[in-house]
């Protein structure tokens, strides 16, 4: 296997042939006349001549070209091109980057076994580290370029190596990691019967010695070539790796219940697991730890030295309490650099922690489980209270990141979770808050929309009066978003009408906005309970004029909407009411202006009210009730109750529902369109 580790260092030297004065003598063979001959050679000769922002074009057109020829390149000197494509592919613009690496991939299949890999070889230093390109376009092509040369080459021992040298060991982090993603994509069933170790021996260095950020993808590149080359050559390959790269490969590998190969190998692993409580900080952090055996070879020894009697062996933990994991799931190191007053380090440790979250396995990650509630608090409360709006802005990640890992699992903490959301939804800045909303419309699908909605009414008592605003907005989004069904609309009536008398303005208009998406999913013969729950509130208040607005509101017969971002857009505007004769028919735009204003101030004290007091029975509910009919009518209506009329999202006109069948808030496809739930699936 020695020969499966030397790495060619070589590095090419025929582009600086010319000012050696070295002369290099090349076959140049014959190919068949094309009529697009001239054509490509004078592209080629203006491409060569022009390095300016034309070049890209002219890469452009010359693929164009090629591809009528069948990709025959025209009787020149291929070395002295692959020369000019050495620079263009690591050209900074990324267009030409791009297209030259297209009009490579155009022409390989072209060429002949004896000048293929020789030109190849001159690019592919430059080639390999983009897979790591800022620039998707040049990662794609990139990988499709090497996987159709690892087609076509002689010399795939040689691609590997130089993969190894310009990819996997290169000094440039982001190539590095790169090679790493791309290597599952690029090694295909196809190349099973190769010799890959020299990938395998550079990714267990890099399984030891790499960031923790890099661990779970090199895990899977790693676990990628064993099912490639089968559990035998794999088991070879592993004789001559490094052997703390083979325990840290079996010991996550047996962890890890996705694994298709090498489950029942080497149990002597699994004993060290049930004996000891380590296992994935190991793998994360401290690749520099010495092996599981000469821990329990010091072990032995401390017991047997300087005593006649040896006590009897009793196998310690692999780290001790400073090395443990923190909350179940993260290094120390990560954690301590995420609460480092230096923002440098702090971010670098929120990378490290965002890592392990979206990328370790399951079961792994289900042991955060029961110290969810204290990482919360502790950790991710903190980010998201920061003053740094990009530390905020992770702190939210790392939320949206546990929802997404751990689902139902997390159910009985929403609380918390809605407790830490609130503490920036009324932020100032446009993109802190659209992330919150986003969060909690993720929640709503995963979790029950109803439990959900429960735990952000419960802000709304807050001094805020934008989370005020905000509490009652996700209400309405909620409605809009998902069927009738999922709530109880009884309970929202009586939660949402206190709203209504709130001390300012946009908090009494989100709450008449909702009141309309209320009364849309009762029905129009079910609003007994809406009504009921505002005229308590009127009663209690002693707000007249209150039940006169809501009424208003409900017979302009038009529901707000939801934006993809998540903001509602209200029907009402009180820019528009002047305050000059009001007619019956403003009277909610008349109830929203008689608030105040401004966002400041102590937060109001809203009237208790007791449904059981106007509780309805689930029959009694459907009643139609003539008393409330519309008291406050727009001049087109003709006194005609609310219950003959259905609420649509546009013109009256358009849209009519069937007073014998429950209306359904998804019905209305003019005002809950496909593109409004964007970002929230």
């Amino acid at each position: 296997m020695a020969e499966y580790t030397t790495i060619d260092t070589a590095v090419h030297e025929d582009i600086s042939r010319k000012s050696a004065g070295e002369t290099v003598l090349r076959r140049t063979p014959t190919y068949r006349s094309s009529p697009y001959n001239a054509e490509i050679s004078a592209l080629l000769r203006h491409l060569m001549e022009n390095n300016g922002s034309r070049r890209a074009e002219i890469l452009r057109s010359l693929r164009k070209v090629l591809k009528k020829s069948g990709g025959q390149l025209p009787d020149v000197d291929r070395m002295e091109f692959f020369e000019a494509f050495y620079h263009m592919v690591g050209d900074s613009r990324w267009k030409v980057a791009c297209e030259c690496t297209m009009l490579i991939v155009d022409v390989i299949p072209q060429m002949g076994d004896h000048d293929l890999d020789p030109c190849m070889l001159v690019v592919l230093p430059r080639v390999i580290p983009n897979l790591g390109h800022e620039s998707t376009d040049v990662r794609r092509a990139t990988l499709r370029l090497l996987h159709v040369y690892m087609r076509y080459t002689n010399n795939l021992q040689k691609v590997l190596r130089m993969y190894v040298q310009y990819g996997l060991q290169s000094t440039d982090k982001n190539a590095q990691k790169g090679c790493i993603l791309s290597l599952p994509l690029l090694f295909t069933e196809e190349f099973g019967n190769e010799n890959l170790f020299p990938l395998v021996e550079s990714l267990g260095n890099l399984l030891v010695d790499s960031e923790a950020s890099l661990f779970y993808p090199v895990f899977l590149a790693i676990q990628r070539l064993h099912s490639l080359v089968g559990n035998e050559t794999f088991r070879q390959y592993l004789q001559n790796v490094n052997p703390e790269a083979v325990m840290l490969y079996h010991r996550v590998l047996s962890r890890n219940s996705t694994a298709n190969s090498g489950r029942n190998e080497n149990t002597d692993f699994n004993d060290i697991q049930n004996n000891n409580t380590v296992a994935i900080d190991k793998l994360i952090t401290f690749g520099d730890t010495k092996p599981f055996d000469e821990f329990l070879k010091s072990d032995i020894e401390e017991t047997t030295n300087g005593t006649e009697n040896p006590v009897p062996f009793k196998p310690r933990p692999l780290f001790d309490a400073e090395f443990a994991l923190r909350y179940g799931v993260f290094p120390p190191a990560a954690l301590n650099r995420v609460l480092s007053t230096k923002l440098a380090e702090k971010n670098e440790g929120i990378h490290q922690i965002l890592s392990v979250l979206r990328d370790a396995p399951s079961n792994h990650i289900s042991a955060l489980i029961p110290y969810l509630d204290a990482f919360m608090e502790d950790v991710v409360n903190k980010l998201v209270e920061h003053p740094n709006f990009k530390v905020t802005l992770y702190g939210l990640d790392m939320v949206e990141a546990v929802i997404e890992r751990l689902k139902l699992s997390t159910q009985s903490f929403i609380k918390p979770i809605v407790k830490v959301l609130f503490k920036r939804l009324g932020d100032c800045r446009a993109v802190v808050r659209e992330h919150n909303v986003k969060i909690l419309h993720r929640m709503m699908f995963h979790f029950p929309p109803q439990h959900v909605v429960e735990c952000i009414l419960e802000q709304k008592y807050h001094r805020n009066p934008k989370i005020r605003e905000e509490v009652v907005n996700r209400v309405t989004s909620a409605l809009l978003m998902f069927p009738r069904t999922e709530f109880d609309l009884f309970k929202l009536c009586y939660e949402i009408a206190p709203m209504l008398v709130d001390t300012k303005r946009m908090v009494r208009l989100a709450s008449l906005e909702c009141c309309s998406v209320l009364a849309q999913a009762l029905g129009h013969h079910r609003l007994a309970p809406l009504m009921a729950a505002v005229e308590a509130t009127e009663t209690g208040s002693g707000s007249e004029g209150l039940t006169n607005a809501v009424q208003a509101r409900l017979s302009r017969r038009d529901l707000p909407r939801c934006n993809p971002d998540g903001t509602i857009r209200y029907v009402l505007n009180p820019m528009s009411f002047s305050g000059w004769f009001p007619s019956s028919a403003d009277a909610d735009l008349e109830w929203v202006m008689l608030a105040s204003a401004t966002n400041s101030g102590t937060p109001p004290k809203f009237p208790s009210i007791n449904p059981s007091t106007y509780y309805f029975h689930p029959r009694q509910r459907n009643v139609k009730l003539n008393s409330y009919s519309v008291k406050a009518q727009p001049p087109s209506t003709n006194n005609t109750e609310l219950s003959d009329v259905p609420l649509s999202s546009g013109d009256s006109g358009k849209s009519e529902l069937s007073s014998s069948e429950p209306v359904n808030i998804l019905d209305f496809q003019t005002q809950v369109d496909s593109t409004s739930l964007v970002g929230f699936v």
